[in-house]
């Protein structure tokens, strides 16, 4: 995992419980390698007792995601996500682990695990903070994702003040401003040719895109029209 070398300490109170989000990790690392069950979970005490109440929930969960990545390919402009179907939602919980997904490019429940974890090693809670109602995006192969195209946006789920998750969504855009056009360019011996890259990047607040990523975003894409659904303002932002 990626780290800065300068440590702060993170804030410790999104979670309601005293301990940092690192903190948090750490400790579900540490049980699920004492007890060799993630987190130390050795049963699932829903699924026991009430196996079809849990079947049920897992299928609404599991509905929502797939309802997104269809209404998804729907509005999108890029038509390697209308035509092809690559992009995918995955619902994690506040250590980035995966909970369930959708359908699609399935990689990316691994990709987008990789920068909320990037975030957490890396003290984001801190700064830039995270709060409700806040947008993440990233692209930067350097923590996880397959290629620069694939445009991740990461949102954190609070619940009566309480981090409790993170939902993510990957659109595959059809050009990011590499050197030559298209998103698969060719041509660069290094990855400073394979053009615009962000890395976990808070791109929105209260749950609306800020402007100047639209701007920058757009003005960084030789097709900057094909980067984001038909009904926002042009930019890679995943849909």
């Amino acid at each position: 995992m990626n780290m800065m070398s300068h440590k702060e300490i993170g804030i410790g109170n999104l979670l309601k419980s005293g301990l940092t989000l690192k903190q948090n990790r750490d400790a579900i690392i540490a049980r699920t390698k004492a007890t060799g069950f993630y987190d130390g979970l050795e049963k699932l005490e829903l699924r026991d007792s009430d196996p079809i109440g849990y079947e049920k929930l897992f299928s609404k969960l599991r509905g929502g995601l797939v309802h997104a990545r269809e209404t998804a390919k729907k509005i999108a402009a890029s038509p390697i996500v209308e035509q092809e179907g690559e992009l995918c939602f995955t619902l994690y919980n506040a250590a980035g682990d995966c909970i369930l997904t959708s359908t699609g490019i399935i990689i990316h429940v691994g990709t987008m695990g990789a920068a909320i974890k990037y975030m957490i090693e890396n003290n984001w809670e801190a700064n830039p903070t995270i709060n409700p109602g806040d947008m993440f995006t990233t692209n930067d192969c350097a923590i996880g994702n397959v290629h620069p195209c694939d445009i991740a946006t990461i949102v954190p789920i609070f619940w009566e003040g309480k981090l409790i998750g993170w939902v993510g969504g990957v659109t595959h855009v059809i050009d990011t401003g590499a050197v030559t056009p298209g998103s698969m360019s060719t041509g660069q011996t290094q990855r400073f040719g394979d053009g615009y890259m962000v890395t976990c990047r808070k791109t929105g607040v209260n749950d609306e895109p800020l402007r100047d990523w639209l701007h920058e975003s757009r003005a960084r894409c030789a097709r900057p029209s094909t980067g984001s659904s038909t009904r926002r303002p042009a930019s890679p932002v995943a849909t």
